[in-house]
Order: structure tokens, then sequence, then C-alpha cells
């Protein structure tokens, strides 16, 4: 179940980052995020790929450190908001 919930997560956060300035993180994201999507993915593949997950929230750099690119002030407020939920969510998920 945490798998698909990791998932949901990430889906979520791929196109919020995509369409807020950071294209080749979710792109990168995108990447990282594979094994989880193959069931034929051994399960230490699988907790390999939620390790680094876990480790791109709060690092320098990582989903709380970026800073988004709105095409409003608003939007960006908004997209900060959901970005920080989803990290905070993805973080605990992970652990």
């Amino acid at each position: 179940m945490t798998v698909k919930r990791v998932l949901e997560v990430v889906d979520q956060i791929i196109p919020l980052l995509a369409s807020n300035g950071h294209p080749d993180k979710a792109e990168w994201l995108r990447k990282e995020s594979a094994p989880l999507r193959d069931s034929n993915v051994p399960s230490s593949d699988v907790r390999a790929a939620m390790h680094k997950l876990h480790g791109i929230v709060p690092r320098m750099g990582g989903l709380m450190d970026l800073g988004l690119v709105g095409s409003s002030r608003e939007k960006e407020i908004q997209a900060r908001k959901s970005l920080d939920e989803l990290g905070d969510e993805l973080y605990g998920l992970t652990r």
C-alpha cells in the first residue's frame, strides 16, 4: 500500500515541478520513481528507490528548497503550499 501512495504523491509532484520552473527536476523524479512502477523489480531496488526519494525532500537543493516560478505570485504561493504538503507526505511515507 505504501508504494502505491508514494507513487500517487510523486505523480502529483511531477507536473507541479514541470509547470513551475523545474521540468528537469520533474523528469529526474520520474526516472527515480521508475523502480516503484515495475512489479518485477527486486524488493531491494524498491527499498533503494524509496530511500533516495526520502533523501530528496529535506536536503539542500531538495524539494523543500526549490524556488517555484508561476504565472503569478498567487500561483507561486499555491504551488509552494502544494509542494510543501506533498513533500511532507512523501518524506513520511518513505521513512
